[in-house]
């Protein structure tokens, strides 16, 4: 099974957001594209008008059972996926073999 699930590549299914109050959006508006900054740049610039987001209630979870559930809803089924995360996650995963001194902490659940 494990070689199976190597041998295949990820794609994405369904997206959601967070807008620039935090609340949930079942789009991909809050994608946004890197740009590397200038060399010199001033990292203490928007620093006096920085809002800090409330990080008392972790709410990923949450939005990614919300966007599993609309997409099972709009296409009729259950969705069939092997594994189900987002793209942070498979970052640190991925990332976890170039370091040893940093440690990566996930809940895996299986549902059925």
């Amino acid at each position: 099974m494990i070689r199976d699930l190597m041998a295949r590549r990820g794609q994405e299914i369904a997206c959601f957001s967070y807008d620039d109050q935090h609340k949930f959006r079942l789009d991909d508006s809050s994608i946004r594209y890197y740009y590397p900054p200038t060399l010199g740049a001033d990292l203490s610039k928007g620093f006096d008008t920085f809002e800090k987001l409330d990080d008392t209630a972790d709410d990923h979870l949450d939005s990614l059972l919300k966007t599993i559930m609309a997409l099972e809803q709009k296409e009729g089924k259950r969705v069939e996926a092997d594994v189900i995360t987002w793209r942070g996650m498979m970052t640190k995963f991925l990332a976890a073999i170039f370091t040893d001194r940093d440690g990566c902490a996930s809940n895996p659940l299986l549902c059925r």
